[in-house]
């Protein structure tokens, strides 16, 4: 499984990004970011969440899961995220960030 996650916007319009090759990862942590994107039932969740504010410094996200039987994109905000969503978005954040240093 593949994932591309990537942040745009915010005060500063920073921007980050990650690709991940889930079977390149420890198994432990392959199985935690397997298990939130099974909790966050994403392969369900629209191509596009609209945003349920006008904030100008608000981040917003396109993540892409890639396996091998299908693929799918989700775009959304900072005030879209839904909160089955926000575990794996917190993991993703937090990698892009080490991956950085």
């Amino acid at each position: 499984m593949r994932i591309t996650y990537r942040r745009r916007g915010g005060f500063s319009g920073l921007s980050q990004g990650l690709r991940l090759e889930c079977d390149e990862l420890p198994p432990g942590e392959a199985q935690i970011i397997q298990a939130a994107l099974l909790q966050a039932r994403f392969f369900e969740l629209p191509a596009h969440l609209p945003a349920a504010s006008e904030a100008r410094d608000e981040f917003t996200y396109q993540l892409t899961v890639e396996t091998e039987q299908r693929q799918h994109t989700v775009e959304f905000s900072d005030s879209s995220t839904p909160v089955e969503l926000a575990p794996l978005l917190r993991l993703l954040s937090a990698r892009a960030r080490l991956s950085r240093l």
